[in-house]
């Protein structure tokens, strides 16, 4: 997974984090207010395993086979936000 997969799903990435060794990104809700639901990608990794998805996975609110879906643009941007929309 890389950042554009993110991006394209409407997260953004958080400049101010100030740490180099990863990249930062935040899913602000439909209104523009930040909600609970963050993750980062380190900057030197390009594949993830699998205890990373299993973070990540916990980290977007979704199971290990939704976040595979959700990265692999399975699941869409509109059903992510009716599975998370509760966060």
């Amino acid at each position: 997974m890389r950042d554009y997969t993110l991006l394209a799903k409407g997260f953004k990435e958080d400049s101010k984090s100030g740490n180099t060794d990863h990249h930062y990104y935040r899913l602000y809700n439909k209104k523009g207010e930040k909600p609970s639901i963050t993750t980062k990608i380190s900057t030197g990794e390009i594949e993830i395993d699998d205890f990373l998805i299993g973070e990540m996975s916990k980290q977007l609110k979704l199971t290990k086979r939704q976040f595979i879906d959700y990265v692999s643009c399975s699941m869409n941007k509109e059903k992510y936000w009716n599975k998370t929309k509760k966060y």
